[in-house]
């Protein structure tokens, strides 16, 4: 039997022995995420799991990369049909976006000249 008092474990140490633990629950949860991810992709593109059940981590995350550039394709397309105006959205939104700017920066110099400026007596260079 040990006699010995415990003694309380520095933050340190208390890290280092929690590390291993905490590193074990990372690696479940990406783990657990690529499962997901793996059924999800499986079924976007029409495939049996049954016959792809080997995949690995990185064959999973290829399927993926390869896949959302055609999803965004097939959604960009469905938007076009569905609204063909949606295409001029970004370039309207882009230009209001500038004007808005420009006004902001218009005010800044302004209220720059006009309020700040006058009313400083010593600026340091």
């Amino acid at each position: 039997m040990n006699t010995t008092p415990h003694k309380p474990k520095t933050a340190s140490e208390h890290r280092k022995s929690s590390k291993p633990i905490m590193e074990k629950r990372r690696r479940a949860s990406i783990n657990g995420s690529l499962a997901q991810l793996k059924t999800l992709i499986l079924d976007a593109l029409g495939k049996a799991s049954s016959r792809h059940s080997k995949l690995d981590k990185a064959d999973i995350l290829e399927m993926t990369v390869k896949h959302l550039p055609n999803l965004q394709r097939a959604q960009m397309t469905t938007a076009l049909n569905t609204n063909p105006t949606v295409l001029g959205k970004y370039p309207a939104g882009f230009n209001e976006w500038s004007v808005d700017l420009s006004f902001s920066q218009d005010t800044f110099s302004e209220l720059w000249n006009n309020a700040i400026t006058p009313n400083v007596s010593f600026i340091p260079t």
